[in-house]
C-alpha cells in the first residue's frame, strides 16, 4: 500500500498535510512507514503545544512547528538513508567475510599445488605431511559453515529485534495506561481501611506526642515536618486537649487544628497530613499544595465566544476559589494562564474541583442565555446570577472538597478540563503518589 503525492498540490503547511507528504515520500514497507509517520506526529502534537505556551496561536503554532523540521521529501531521503545503511553494511561485512574465504581457499590450493623445491644441502626440502592437504581443506570448510551460521544468526537477530520494537510499541502506551489507573484506584482504596483511629483523650499534652499517639493508633508510623511547622507557629511543645471517639484521621485532625485554634481550613496555619505506604506526614497544608499541584486546560472559547470576557473569568476563578492562594492576590500555589482560548491553570487538586465547577456554571449559563435570548454577563447563573445579573435565582451550594485529595486520571477528558501534566515532585520519595483525610 503506497501514497502518491500530487504534484500540483502546494506545499504542505498544516502537520496533517506535511505528515502525509513524507509517508508518500519514504517509500518503505507500509508498517514501517506508519511507524514514523506516528512518531513525527506526537513530535508535532507536542511542539505545537509547547509554542501556543509560548503565545502562538494554534495556526501559527502549527506552522512554525512543521518548518521546522523542512521539506517532507528531504526528511523522506534522510530516513531511506538510513533504513538502508544497515543492509549495505551487512552486505559489505558478508562480503569481506567472503573474500577472505575466498584468498584462504585460494592460498591452500596454491600451496598444496605447487612444486617441492629442491633440497640443497644446506637447507632440507620442506615436505607436507601426508594428509595434511586434506586436513587443511576440512578445517577450511568448518570455517566457512561457521561464518554461514553467523550470518545467519545475525540476520535472524536483526529480524527478532524488529518484531521485539513492534511489540513494545504497541504494549508500551497501555502498560503506561493502565499503571497511571492502577495508582489512582490503590491510592483510593488505601485510606479507608487504614485511616480508623481509637478513641483519643487527653489533657494539656504535647502536640508532638498527640500526633504520634494519632499514627499509632491509625496503625502507622508518624513523620513530622518541625521545621516547616515552626515556621508558621506550630511547635512540638505546644499543649492541646483532646476528647476524640473513635473516628477517622480527618475528623482527627479537624480537632488538633481546633484545639491549635486555627479554624479555617484555608488558612496558612492548617495542619494537614498525607497517608501513604504505613506512614502518615504531617506539615503544613500549604507544603502539601506546593508538591501536589498540577496543572489543568480548561476550554474558555465558547464562553468568550458568547459575549464573557477572560478578565471576567479569571476574577471569578480568583475570587471565589481561595483567594489567598492565588499568584494574582499574591499567594504562591495557584496561577494561570490564557492562551488562545484555553485557560491553564496551576494549582492542588481540591482547587481544580471547584474551578471545574464555576467553569460549567458558566458554560451552562451561556448556552441558556443563547436559547433564551438573553446576554446578561453570568445573569442566568444560580448564585452568582444574583451577583452579576440581578435575576432572581434558586440556591446552589458549591461542591463540598472531596475527603480525599485526588488527581484526575492523565490523559482523560473531563467536561470542562483535561490534565495535561503531572509533576514528578507529586511523587513522595517515599512512595506512591499521597492521600490523605478530609482537607
Amino acid at each position: 500500500m503506497k501514497r502518491t503525492i500530487d504534484p500540483s498540490r502546494p506545499r504542505a503547511e498544516s502537520p496533517a498535510q506535511w505528515l502525509d507528504e513524507l509517508a508518500a515520500a519514504l517509500l518503505l514497507p507500509f508498517e514501517r512507514s506508519e511507524a514514523i509517520r506516528e512518531e513525527l506526529a506526537e513530535h508535532l502534537r507536542e511542539r505545537i503545544r509547547d509554542l501556543q505556551l509560548e503565545g502562538l496561536n494554534e495556526t501559527d503554532a502549527s506552522i512554525a512547528a512543521v518548518k521546522e523540521l523542512g521539506d517532507a521529501a528531504a526528511v523522506a531521503r534522510r530516513f531511506r538513508m538510513a533504513e538502508r545503511t544497515p543492509h549495505r553494511r551487512m552486505l559489505m561485512n558478508l562480503a569481506v567475510i567472503g573474500i577472505a574465504g575466498a584468498a584462504l581457499v585460494t592460498s591452500v590450493i596454491a600451496l598444496s599445488a605447487a612444486p617441492t623445491p629442491p633440497a640443497t644441502p644446506s637447507q632440507p626440502a620442506q615436505v607436507m605431511a601426508p594428509g595434511a592437504a586434506d586436513s587443511a581443506q576440512a578445517r577450511l570448510d568448518s570455517a566457512l559453515a561457521g561464518v554461514e551460521f553467523a550470518a545467519r544468526e545475525i540476520i535472524d537477530f536483526n529480524s527478532r529485534r524488529v518484531r521485539v520494537e513492534h511489540a513494545l510499541r504497541e504494549a508500551l502506551p497501555l502498560a503506561i495506561e493502565l499503571s497511571a489507573q492502577l495508582d489512582e484506584s490503590s491510592g483510593i482504596l488505601s485510606t479507608d481501611p487504614v485511616l480508623r483511629l481509637a478513641p483519643i483523650k487527653v489533657q494539656n499534652e504535647p502536640l508532638e506526642a498527640v500526633l504520634n499517639a494519632a499514627a499509632e493508633r491509625a496503625g502507622v508510623r508518624a513523620v513530622v515536618r518541625w521545621p516547616l511547622l515552626e515556621q508558621i507557629g506550630i511547635a512540638p511543645d505546644d499543649l492541646v486537649t483532646l476528647d476524640i471517639p473513635a473516628a477517622d484521621l480527618g475528623a482527627a485532625m479537624a480537632a488538633i487544628n481546633d484545639a491549635l485554634g486555627v479554624f479555617d481550613r484555608q488558612h496558612q496555619r492548617w495542619l494537614d497530613c498525607r497517608v501513604s505506604n504505613g506512614i502518615v506526614e504531617f506539615a503544613p497544608r500549604s507544603f502539601f499544595d506546593l508538591r501536589e499541584a498540577t496543572v489543568v486546560r480548561y476550554d474558555v472559547a465558547p464562553l468568550i465566544d458568547s459575549g464573557i470576557s477572560i478578565e471576567d473569568i479569571r476574577e471569578l476563578i480568583a475570587q471565589f476559589v481561595e483567594p489567598n492562594n492565588w499568584a494574582d492576590n499574591g499567594g504562591d500555589v495557584a496561577y494561570m494562564k490564557h492562551v488562545g482560548g484555553r485557560l491553564f491553570v496551576k494549582a492542588p487538586p481540591r482547587m481544580h474541583d471547584s474551578i471545574k465547577w464555576y467553569i460549567e456554571q458558566l458554560h451552562a449559563g451561556a448556552q441558556t442565555s443563547h436559547s433564551s435570548g438573553r446576554h446578561g454577563l453570568l445573569g442566568d447563573l444560580p448564585i452568582l446570577g444574583s451577583i452579576f445579573g440581578g435575576s432572581v435565582y434558586t440556591q446552589e451550594r458549591v461542591p463540598s472538597v472531596p475527603s480525599t485529595p485526588t488527581h484526575l486520571p492523565i490523559g482523560s477528558h473531563a467536561d470542562s478540563g483535561r490534565l495535561i501534566e503531572v509533576p514528578d515532585a507529586a511523587v513522595d520519595p517515599a512512595g506512591p503518589a499521597p492521600v490523605g483525610p478530609d482537607r
